[in-house]
């Protein structure tokens, strides 16, 4: 699969992307359709990924931002209908 290219990482950002079965990434989503549910799914999406980043973690280490990555499926069901695993990890900030 191609990559999708979400643009630059900052603080406040938040991404959407749809993922197949077997974890490739199909589409990027507008906030409206990834938060009220998929109309028209396409072909093997699987799970709706949001990607958020916060402020930097401490003030020593301020080239730090904090990732939060939800996965929630099934696709087309509303957000508060969805199951959801969450994960925060740290990512660089980039100069």
């Amino acid at each position: 699969a191609d990559p999708i290219d979400l643009g630059p990482v900052g603080l406040g950002r938040r991404y959407f992307l749809t993922f197949d079965t077997e974890g490739a990434p199909l589409r990027a989503l507008s906030p409206g359709d990834a938060t009220g549910g998929l109309s028209r799914p396409i072909d093997s999406e699987a799970c709706v990924v949001e990607i958020a980043f916060k402020a930097p973690v401490s003030p020593d280490h301020e080239d730090l931002l904090e990732a939060r990555v939800s996965v929630e499926s099934p696709v087309e069901a509303r957000r508060q209908d969805r199951r959801a695993e969450v994960l925060t990890t740290l990512v660089p900030l980039d100069p």
